[in-house]
């Protein structure tokens, strides 16, 4: 195994990670964060609806921080925009994984695809534990924009879509 990564969400789109991990020839999956109580102590092999990993949900988030790991693989709840939040507590969360020496991916964290548009109080405090831990923060696309809104944005910019073919890759394209 190349990579350690600790998959933080259990949720919808963090099972579809946690078997691509486990298929993975380069990545080893050495903790889990859930934030289901339900889910807490079970094996995320069997949560995903894969074999057992031996790998067990928490949600005990000092702990896993003390799993030795090259990457958190962040896929919890978008909580930036949810009202009664405070986006410098979600800020305070990632520099914390940040500053713990893992690097951190994150799918849900859109504003972060092009950081010299954020507030100062967003950027500078990961920019800063970044440099402090000589670790990486990298934001991705969100797979609910990408998989349900950029398809029929897209399509609103056509005239006309005469016909689509299903593809091996699943993936829809023009004929």
């Amino acid at each position: 195994m190349d990579r350690k990564v600790i998959q933080w969400g259990t949720g919808a789109t963090g099972k579809i990670a946690i078997s691509a991990i486990a298929q993975s020839k380069h990545l080893q999956l050495v903790g889990a964060r859930t934030f289901d109580q339900g889910k807490v102590g079970k094996d995320v092999g069997e949560i995903a609806g894969i074999a057992p990993l031996d790998v067990y949900a928490t949600d005990d988030e000092e702990a896993l921080l003390e799993v030795e790991a090259d990457c958190i693989l962040w896929m919890g709840r978008p909580t930036l925009f949810l009202p009664d939040y405070s986006p410098e507590e979600e800020i305070a969360g990632l520099c914390r994984l940040l500053l713990s020496g893992k690097n951190l991916i994150s799918i849900v964290h859109t504003p972060f695809l092009y950081p010299p548009l954020l507030p100062d109080s967003w950027r500078i405090p990961i920019e800063n534990a970044c440099m402090k831990t000589g670790t990486t923060f990298h934001d991705g696309i969100d797979p609910g924009y990408i998989s349900e809104v950029l398809g029929l944005t897209l399509t609103s910019l056509s005239h006309t879509v005469e016909k689509w073919k299903f593809v091996k890759s699943k993936i829809f394209q023009p004929m």
